[in-house]
């Protein structure tokens, strides 16, 4: 059977569907990058991964994206040894139930879409390989950014005990899997700085969003990213109104289960700046745990969503030179 070597399409700029070379396409696509790769698939090994980081610059920040079951490992189509090689190269590995996507998200301006895994066979790193396909999309929409971020936002970071386990299941193949999906079994809840919010306040979130519903993009990358995390983190639609998303955030905020554990905290007793700053980072369960000066601005967040979102439960006040945040016992 004889492939063209490009289709036109439509819905992209490039108008182009790839299916020879995709691997070398991929990892020319990777380095164009200029502040940050989201890789995702469900099968990675370490020579697929190897490939398309090959020659990326040392300073963007990179996330992979699989998915590791036991039976995934045994059978080698998941190789645990992506995540030192991931380390190496100052990125950070996560896991997505029942991710089946595959591509790389570029300074969140572009897509590489492929049906192609990273591995030798789905990249055609060696031989003929699979039958694949790929394109590119760009610009990304705001709506498809935004589901982008609500991907993310459901990942369980990988950390040494969990990459210890996974070499153990590799080291036991000639046993069989059991289908035990250890991950599931052993992941306790996370209490991640990530599940805080990054805008300074809901309305500038809320505000912000309806400016990108009307094409209104006045700000930087920055900004703009910490915009869709808050949204896709707490649930928001860009077409919702001010109001329906003002409600969703006064539902959603209080449930995220670090910002839960605080809020039994502040019922116990009023805490202080500095006080919350050591409370989150000794509660915290990210891995490596970020200093706490990294937390300083998710701090300030917290004490003005606390206190914008629930004025009749929560008020803000500096008794002394530090801020307080207190509940307000209405018994």
């Amino acid at each position: 059977m004889i492939f063209m070597n490009s289709l036109k399409t439509t819905g992209c700029n490039n108008e182009v569907l790839i299916f020879q070379g995709i691997g070398d396409r991929l990892k020319d696509f990777a380095q164009k990058s200029e502040s940050s790769i989201h890789l995702f698939a469900p099968y990675i090994t370490y020579a697929g991964l190897k490939h398309v980081l090959h020659g990326n610059n040392m300073n963007i920040n990179i996330s992979i994206f699989t998915t590791w079951t036991e039976n995934d490992i045994s059978y080698g189509s998941s190789d645990p040894e992506i995540y030192p090689l991931i380390r190496s190269n100052g990125g950070r590995l996560f896991l997505i139930e029942n991710l089946h996507l595959k591509g790389l998200l570029n300074d969140l301006r572009s897509f590489f879409l492929t049906t192609a895994n990273i591995t030798k066979n789905g990249l055609s790193l060696q031989g003929e390989g699979n039958l694949e396909c790929a394109t590119i999309v760009e610009p990304l929409s705001p709506l498809s950014l935004l589901e982008f971020y609500k991907l993310i936002g459901s990942a369980i970071p990988v950390n040494d005990a969990m990459y210890e386990d996974a070499k153990a299941i590799q080291r036991q193949t000639n046993e069989g899997p059991s289908g035990q999906d250890f991950f599931k079994t052993s992941l306790k809840t996370e209490y991640l700085v990530s599940k805080l919010p990054c805008t300074n306040t809901p309305d500038i979130l809320i505000s912000r969003l309806s400016d990108i519903r009307d094409s209104k993009l006045d700000f930087n990358e920055v900004e703009l990213i910490n915009i869709y995390h808050d949204a896709a983190l707490f649930g928001l639609r860009i077409n919702n109104s001010r109001l329906e998303n003002l409600n969703i955030l006064k539902a959603h905020f209080i449930k995220q289960p670090f910002v839960s554990l605080y809020e039994k905290s502040l019922r116990e007793r009023p805490r202080f700046f500095g006080e919350t700053k050591a409370w989150i980072h000794a509660k915290c369960t990210d891995d490596p745990t970020p200093h706490r000066r990294e937390l300083t601005d998710r701090i300030k967040n917290l004490f003005s969503w606390f206190s914008l979102l629930y004025p009749e439960s929560y008020r803000v006040s500096q008794p002394n030179y530090s801020q307080m945040l207190e509940y307000i016992d209405k018994g």
